[in-house]
């Protein structure tokens, strides 16, 4: 009896630390040699009209977005194929950070994912996978990156064809043929990222809003609780919510860019930190000297006000001395 007692605290404690010590899938994860391929990859099955249990049921954890928790959530760092009802299975799509847009009741209003920053080599290959549903092919893709070497700001071109300032797009119905007049807009498509070495990312996005009368089509009136069976699940924010903070070194490089493009001199890290401790020095000075000012005047104060008072008694004494009746003077 004790050894069975000892058998069942010991599989139930390892149980519960497990899934309390377990990370949550769609949380940050620290950077990797392997980069995205080391992250979880996840089955996203989804309904024509999909809702926040769906999600939660491929084993992914998203939490609620600061500052917009009663319709936005927000996941980060993992690998999505995503597989709508009665449709064929999507490529799979590394995602840095996914948007999702919920309604009240819980249904699914919009999904975007968006990859991390791709080089022009990672950019081909992972649009490659996108082709066979679009109208273009490799050649189109490749004077596009063309393009984008030249100018990375290539949304501003002048140039008249949408594929170009609107990032090489490809735009189908995501439930195809499941019925009459019912339709998901999705798309894929290029966004810059205004970096020299990686400056492109992509982002994939299906919307679900127009599936919904207007008297459905709201958000909740406070933030977004879990789907049944998740109540346990916390959904507040991690610190590091929102897309990843560019490296130092990509900053660095497209600083040499810019400097390069421009003429300009570059300026020592240490001579930075010189110029920087000077100023802090004169702000220092300049402080100092403004507050023993202010000191100053804050000292000199109460004999002004004592002053002040001292002037006013005697006016009023010497007033009420002129006008008493002469009966109460006294000589």
């Amino acid at each position: 009896m004790y050894y069975y007692t000892m058998k069942v605290f010991f599989v139930s404690f390892g149980l519960s630390s497990f899934l309390c010590g377990a990370p949550h899938i769609g949380r940050s994860l620290p950077e990797s040699s392997e980069g995205a391929t080391s992250w979880p990859l996840v089955r996203l099955s989804l309904s024509g009209k999909p809702n926040l249990k769906e999600i939660f049921d491929s084993g992914l954890r998203p939490y609620r977005f600061p500052q917009m928790e009663e319709g936005l959530l927000e996941a980060k760092h993992f690998r999505v194929i995503v597989e709508i009802k009665g449709q064929e299975s999507l490529p799979e799509f590394q995602v840095e950070y996914a948007s999702i847009g919920v309604f009240e009741g819980g249904n699914i209003a919009s999904i975007h994912f968006t990859t991390p920053q791709l080089d022009f080599t990672d950019s081909k290959h992972e649009m490659n996978k996108w082709l066979s549903m679009s109208s273009y092919d490799e050649g189109e893709l490749e004077s596009f990156l063309g393009i984008v070497r030249e100018n990375p700001q290539f949304w501003k071109s002048q140039a008249k064809e949408d594929k170009i300032s609107r990032g090489f797009p490809t735009v189908w119905n995501a439930v195809s043929g499941s019925q009459k007049d019912f339709k998901v807009p999705a798309s894929i498509s290029f966004k810059p990222t205004l970096g020299s070495q990686k400056p492109l990312r992509m982002r994939l996005g299906f919307s679900w809003s127009l599936s919904y009368p207007l008297n459905m089509a709201r958000n909740y009136r406070k933030p977004i609780p879990p789907p049944s069976g998740y109540e346990h699940v916390s959904m507040d924010a991690p610190k590091n919510f929102g897309p990843d903070a560019p490296s130092q070194s990509s900053v660095d490089a497209r600083m040499a860019q810019l400097i390069k493009e421009r003429g300009l001199k570059a300026v020592g890290k240490d001579s930075g930190k010189e110029s920087s401790k000077k100023e802090n020095r004169s702000t220092t000075k300049s402080e100092l000297a403004a507050d023993s000012k202010s000191q100053d005047e804050y000292s000199r104060l109460p004999w002004i006000t004592v002053g002040a008072l001292v002037v006013g008694l005697v006016a009023w004494f010497l007033r009420f001395w002129k006008h008493r009746p002469n009966q109460l003077r006294v000589f």
